[in-house]
């Protein structure tokens, strides 16, 4: 799970562990992104598909 979350996180263009920029805007709301990442921690999304809808496309 370690591996595929750090994937999303730099699929997204951040490095794990790095400070995060004030300026990126969240694309969807805690509650929408809790879901995605439950999603994915139970292989029921690839890291590409987390990518995207935490992105909100």
């Amino acid at each position: 799970m370690r591996t595929r979350l750090t994937e999303v996180i730099r699929a997204m263009g951040y490095e794990p562990g790095a400070e995060p920029k004030d300026e990126t805007p969240i694309a969807v709301s805690p509650e929408k992104r809790k879901t995605i990442l439950d999603d994915l921690a139970r292989g029921k999304i690839t890291a590409e598909d987390a990518v995207k809808f935490l992105q909100g496309e």
